[in-house]
């Protein structure tokens, strides 16, 4: 379990926003709520779901996307004893299926009423996931020393040019540096999987108009560096399709808000932590970085959005 103290910190640190997830009356966020959610209620339904569908469903794919997720999970599986937390279906789960059959699928329950994929979809999911997780294992290994990688199993030097190849993705689709050096993970919206910019998603735009007037309540009260600059960012095009716009009433009042957080200070940047790269074939950092064990040594701040000099593996 993540502590509590540590998720209300980088809650803080990522929005600005004093959470302090006790799940105390009145909260916005309940831990123990979404525990049960997401360790019992869900996948006990998940479980139900699939023993409803589960004859429906298309053969798995034999690419050779397919057959290295395989792979990768069989290994995963024998190292974690993944075996020791297998159960089948128990008698609440099978009832709990024949409650989902009979019930009409409306509002939340149409969840329920799953289509399956067709073979091509499935085989573009198994991609997907194979590229997410290049993507994933290239991120990692920034904040990991090469000794610790090879020791782990893990190549000495891991590309997105060399993956890219071994997945035959497009160039660009895993990449050696982050396009900003100063924010080494995109911004992407998790509903629509596009890098957020304004007027991208009506939610998005709205979700910033709250939490700018949310931030601009206490005007006295230092914010973190790094949601200033992210927000302010977003509202710098004045003709960007933003659909907050076509509210009159709540785009004043963005207006108004970004003139109170141009004058809110910023609290000090977070302590920094280390990564490592194994060729400098980024470019050039605003900041030296110094040497540690013939590689280069860089930091990243704990804030997401103030990044220190930019990392590459390669």
């Amino acid at each position: 379990e993540v502590p509590v103290k540590q998720l209300a910190l980088a809650f803080h640190q990522t929005y600005g926003v004093d959470e302090d997830f006790t799940g105390k009356r009145g909260r916005r966020i309940n831990v123990s709520g979404y525990r049960f959610a997401v360790r019992a209620f869900i996948p006990r339904i998940a479980y139900a779901t699939t023993l409803l569908h589960r004859s429906h469903e298309p053969a798995d794919p034999t690419t050779a996307d397919a057959i290295e997720m395989e792979k990768q999970a069989a290994a995963l599986d024998t190292e974690n004893n993944w075996q020791a937390y297998r159960r089948k279906a128990g008698i609440g789960t099978y009832v709990l299926a024949a409650v989902l059959f009979i019930m009409p699928k409306v509002g939340p329950l149409k969840l329920v009423a799953v289509k399956g994929p067709t073979e091509a979809t499935e085989a573009d999911y198994m991609h997907s996931v194979a590229v997410s997780t290049a993507a994933l294992r290239l991120s990692l290994a920034r904040f990991t020393p090469t000794d610790s990688n090879r020791e782990n199993g893990q190549p000495g030097a891991l590309t997105g040019s060399s993956l890219n190849r071994e997945l035959g993705t497009n160039s660009g689709a895993v990449q050696d540096c982050p396009a900003d050096p100063h924010h080494p993970l995109p911004n992407r919206d998790l509903d629509t999987g596009y890098v957020v910019k304004p007027g991208g998603y009506s939610l998005t735009d709205s979700t910033y108009a709250k939490l700018l007037h949310l931030l601009t309540r206490e005007p006295s009260r230092p914010i973190p560096p790094g949601i200033k600059l992210d927000i302010q960012a977003y509202y710098s095009n004045p003709d960007a399709p933003i659909t907050t716009k076509k509210d009159p009433r709540v785009w004043a009042q963005v207006q108004a808000d970004l003139a109170t957080l141009s004058g809110i200070e910023t609290s000090p940047e977070p302590d920094a932590y280390p990564t490592y790269e194994q060729k400098a074939n980024c470019p050039a950092s605003p900041r030296a970085a110094t040497s540690l064990n013939h590689e280069h040594f860089t930091t990243f701040s704990t804030d997401p959005g103030i990044v220190a000099p930019d990392v590459c593996i390669g």
